[in-house]
């Protein structure tokens, strides 16, 4: 009985965090509609790019952009740049 007791115990003190997917991250300023408009709409042969694509390429530029943010703001807060 005590080891649930301490274990609940730990638990209160230091939560899990789980991991969120790429999908939940992706919200508000990082949502990859807001970066379809950067999205080139040919390709460099110059034909039509499909919407999945355009999506796609979207979706990339955000997770790019939300990445160098976090450094960005690791970097704020250690004073460390680990590139």
């Amino acid at each position: 009985m005590e080891k649930k007791e301490s274990v609940f115990f730990y638990r209160r003190l230091f939560p899990l965090q789980r991991e969120r997917s790429p999908s939940e991250r992706l919200v508000g300023k990082y949502d990859p509609k807001n970066f379809v408009s950067k999205v080139s709409q040919q390709d460099a042969s110059g034909n039509e790019l499909p919407q999945w694509k355009k999506m796609l390429i979207a979706k990339q530029l955000a997770e790019k952009a939300l990445e160098e943010d976090e450094e960005q703001a690791r970097v704020i807060v250690t004073g460390f740049n680990y590139s």
